[in-house]
């Protein structure tokens, strides 16, 4: 069975009574255990894909590499460049104060999402050989 591309994808609306089924080679019944089994070797598992771990030195980078603090770093150095040291002090310090609490939220915001999503169970009922299952949602390693 050819794997189905994102245009044949969006064509699926415009598709009328079976003609979707016989696109992905499938029908409106349930499949059978020995069909899941096929797909799953073929295709791999029905998974939902999770998110990359928190990355310290990637966020650190994003968020040093703001539109804002790349402004006030250049403020910085104008008036650091016309003498004004004091100045150009204050305004590095309110970029540091700034990227240290963006990262910080983002960082206790990630903590939070995951500790969320592992309270939460997700399952999902399927029809195999004709009988109502009711399967877990599979979350990527």
């Amino acid at each position: 069975m050819p794997v189905p591309t994102t245009k044949t994808l969006f064509e699926f609306d415009r598709l009328i009574g079976n003609d979707a089924y016989s696109l992905l080679n499938s029908r409106a019944e349930w499949l059978t255990s020995i069909e899941v089994a096929s797909r799953r070797l073929t295709y791999g598992s029905n998974q939902a894909g999770q998110e990359d771990r928190f990355h310290f030195i990637k966020e650190l980078a994003t968020k040093l590499a703001s539109p804002l603090v790349i402004t006030l770093i250049i403020v910085a150095g104008f008036s650091y460049f016309f003498g004004e040291k004091i100045s150009a002090i204050i305004v590095i310090i309110m970029a540091l104060v700034g990227v240290i609490l963006s990262f910080l939220q983002e960082f206790k915001a990630q903590k939070t999402a995951q500790k969320l999503q592992q309270l939460v169970h997700i399952s999902t009922t399927v029809i195999r050989d004709g009988k109502k299952l009711k399967i877990p949602f599979l979350r990527g390693l």
